[in-house]
């Protein structure tokens, strides 16, 4: 024993057992003439809930013995304690064991071992449940008891309350709405995917109009808003066409919804989606100059071309009798420049994203495409993923948070 009021406390526990009935296997009394602290190991049968010892703490050598039908009735029996510092259980199955010892409401417990692996297990957290205590010792949770949690929360996305115009009932449904889309999203990957959704939906259904059963063609359908593109056109029933540089890419934006692939390394798509569906009604367009007259004969009658990238040059000539023949439309957009709030704002195009395309992310319907996630501090390795001509979605660079 460690000091004479533990000494004490196991001996009447000990005496008041036996006195109402309890045997007495092996110890039981206390021997002086071995040191003045010292207790036998004892053991016990017949303890019942009327003596001191069968849910106090002893902190003692002492052991009670109670038989049981079956092993759920034993853990019932095993919890059925205000306490649960240390367990053990014993068995020659040692998978029947870890399944039993996961059921036991002890802090730690020990599978054919009354406490050393536990305590050995330095890594481990250690502590009680119930009344033996709150907290952990040992290991990583050891080392936060001493640590104060903070939370910092930087919205920058959506405020929470209602703007100029919504109801507070409408502005709910609408926060709804969102945060399911959000969830989907992944929490690394929102910023990321604010932006492809901002470029490729505006581009597709706000600035191109594409309504449903329209034909859409995306350049670079392999890419980040390509492969978000392609996602729209499918929930929206829209016959897709898309052109990349390889056949894995190809096959890729099949599986995403992608109905006739082009490799624009061989193939002409102007001929192709001229034969297959007249024309298409909404062309998404990352390259720019060297696409733009055969983007404009690509064009259904009525068709709307958005230009958001400039991958093959910024000047072109540009034929505006085959335009006003087609009565078609020619845009050019972009997201960072625009002025956060007010007029053609991120702010406008957030909130019209809100209203139109992210229940389709909600719904499942849009999901993320990532093709690698790379520490920042590794970006020499991005680059020549990204020359191989492997990728399709997005290459993310991660900034682990101090």
């Amino acid at each position: 024993m460690t000091n004479q009021s533990q000494l004490d406390t196991v001996t009447a526990h000990v005496a008041d057992a036996v006195a109402k009935g309890a045997t007495v296997l092996a110890g039981g009394r206390a021997r002086p003439d071995l040191g003045p602290l010292f207790y036998e190991p004892t053991i016990l049968t017949g303890v019942t809930p009327d003596m001191t010892l069968y849910d106090h703490e002893t902190f003692g050598p002492v052991v009670s013995i109670y038989s049981f039908g079956d092993v759920d009735e034993a853990i019932e029996r095993a919890n059925a304690t205000a306490y649960g510092l240390n367990a053990s259980v014993w068995t020659r199955d040692g998978a029947k064991g870890r399944a039993v010892a996961a059921r036991v409401h002890a802090g730690t417990v020990n599978v054919n071992d009354a406490y050393a692996a536990a305590w050995g297990s330095v890594d481990s957290p250690m502590g009680g449940m119930g009344d033996s205590g709150l907290g952990r010792r040992h290991g990583a949770d050891g080392m936060l008891k001493y640590t104060e949690a903070q939370t910092v929360a930087h919205q920058r996305v959506l405020g929470f309350s209602a703007p100029s115009g919504f109801s507070g009932s409408a502005w709910a449904s609408t926060l709804t709405v969102v945060l399911k889309g959000m969830k989907r999203l992944g929490a690394h990957r929102r910023s990321e995917r604010v932006t492809v959704v901002s470029n490729g939906c505006r581009g597709v259904v706000m600035t191109g109009g594409l309504r449903d059963g329209q034909t859409l063609l995306v350049h670079g359908g392999g890419s980040g808003i390509g492969t978000h593109a392609i996602q729209v056109g499918r929930a929206l029933s829209a016959p897709v066409a898309v052109t990349a540089g390889s056949q894995y890419k190809l096959d890729r934006c099949a599986e995403l919804g992608a109905n006739t692939l082009i490799n624009y390394r061989y193939d002409d798509f102007v001929k192709i989606v001229t034969a297959e569906y007249g024309g298409a009604d909404v062309i998404l367009d990352i390259m720019g100059a060297g696409y733009l007259q055969r983007n404009v004969q690509a064009l259904a009658e009525n068709g709307d071309l958005t230009i958001i990238g400039l991958q093959d040059g910024a000047a072109a000539e540009l034929d505006l009798g085959l335009i006003l023949f087609k009565r078609a439309s020619v845009h050019v957009t972009n997201l960072r420049r625009r002025a956060r709030s007010g007029p053609g704002s991120k702010a406008e195009i957030i909130a019209e994203l809100r209203q139109k395309l992210w229940p389709l992310i909600a719904e499942g319907a849009v999901a993320p495409v990532v093709s690698a996630e790379i520490p920042v501090t590794d970006v020499a390795a991005a680059h020549p993923l990204l020359d191989s001509g492997e990728t399709v979605g997005k290459v993310l660079l991660t900034i682990r948070e101090p």
